[in-house]
């Protein structure tokens, strides 16, 4: 794949994420963003967790479709899980850049995984970074061949973008609930008049 080429993907992912976020919740936008990644690199698997602000635990989030309905029986979704305690596909976050692990089974510092977890026989993790914090991990794993900084680019640039929409989603999310509680307090009080 040249780069050109794998530039027009980049601007085509990019147009149909903004367009797939206009109609669905931020989590099927970022399961949408996983299942995209996926087909472009080849990697069956992936995942797309937040980083709290306290810098040390991760919000487990979504992972690609492939992922849960196909490879992984392994539970975590809506879990908070302590970055120190996380095995190398948490280096990403502990090292403040992407990592690759192309030969994840006999990778040194490697933990083992949760029962029901796919097996893993390489994997490519990003970091997200905002203000200079990590806000998100997102990973990809299982390419039949090696990783390679073109995929650390195409996942950094998507995740990149998505991130904005997410930010955005939320922000309108909030402002929804208070302009509710407003509106639910104003009832209150000319009911009290």
């Amino acid at each position: 794949v040249t780069e050109r080429h794998l530039n027009e993907e980049i601007m085509r992912l990019r147009l149909h994420l903004l367009q797939f976020a206009a109609l669905h919740a931020h989590d099927e936008l970022l399961i949408e963003t996983l299942d995209c990644l996926g087909r472009l690199a080849g990697s069956p698997l992936g995942f797309f967790h937040f980083v709290e602000a306290d810098q040390r635990t991760l919000s487990l989030q979504v992972w690609s479709t492939e992922t849960t309905e196909r490879a992984c029986q392994a539970e975590g979704r809506g879990r908070h899980y302590d970055i120190a305690e996380a095995g190398i596909w948490c280096d990403c976050v502990r090292q403040r850049r992407p990592v690759i692990h192309n030969d994840y089974p006999n990778e040194p510092g490697r933990r083992g995984l949760p029962e029901g977890h796919a097996p893993i026989a390489r994997e490519l993790t990003v970091p997200v970074f905002r203000n200079e914090r990590i806000v998100a991990v997102v990973g990809l794993a299982n390419k039949a061949s090696d990783y390679d900084a073109a995929d650390i680019d195409l996942v950094a640039q998507v995740a990149d973008l998505v991130w904005d929409i997410v930010e955005r989603k939320q922000a309108e999310a909030e402002r929804a609930k208070l302009q509710a509680q407003l509106l639910q307090a104003q009832k209150l009080e000319s009911v009290g008049r």
